[in-house]
């Protein structure tokens, strides 16, 4: 199953460093109903305009979703590449570390491996 992050593109609201970074969103055994807070996050959190593919994808083959795969009954994981300024990630990375502390589940925000 899929999830569309925003309906249409949005410019960048991004304050301060304008450089983007890449990243991964790392999330395991996650209940399934936290699904939309995580994704109202990245609305809320992740501002700058996403690039049309990663880099090393071609943009015919890029997916403009969030895919979530099941881990068990009523269970989610998700590895998404993700791309932002730093401030951006950092804002969405302690968010992310508070909700799963809170809910019981691992989560992280890594840079993306060159």
């Amino acid at each position: 199953m899929t999830t569309l992050l925003l309906d249409t593109p949005v410019e960048s609201l991004a304050e301060g460093s304008t450089e983007i970074f890449h990243g991964v969103l790392s999330i395991e055994a996650m209940p399934r109903a936290l699904r939309p807070r995580v994704e109202a996050l990245m609305v809320e959190c992740l501002l700058s305009q996403p690039p049309a593919a990663q880099p090393g994808v071609d943009p015919l083959d890029a997916h403009w979703c969030t895919r979530w795969g099941r881990a068990g009954l009523g269970i989610v994981r998700c590895r998404e590449p993700l791309t932002a300024t730093r401030e951006e990630f950092q804002r969405f990375e302690r968010a992310l570390v508070a909700l799963a502390q809170a809910e019981g589940f691992s989560a992280s925000v890594d840079p993306a491996e060159a």
